[in-house]
């Protein structure tokens, strides 16, 4: 795809980068745990610990998530 052929789909740079930071979001979302009844705290540590690894998972992702929207 040429950079062209993107603006079909999205409308500006604006626009793709929350494209990027939903993508990003959507994976920490699926290896975040499933809440359990047992400690809130052991699963807030979990799902930190999938967010955090999600954000690293691409080149400045904590930025781009954090300047979406």
């Amino acid at each position: 795809m040429r950079a062209p052929t993107l603006y079909w789909y999205i409308k500006n740079k604006s626009g793709l980068l929350d494209a990027v930071a939903d993508a990003i979001m959507d994976d920490a979302i699926a290896a975040a745990p499933e809440p359990s009844g047992d400690d809130g705290r052991v699963w807030l540590l979990d799902t930190l610990t999938a967010l955090r690894a999600a954000l690293l998972a691409h080149r400045d992702g904590a930025r781009i998530v954090s300047g979406a929207r």
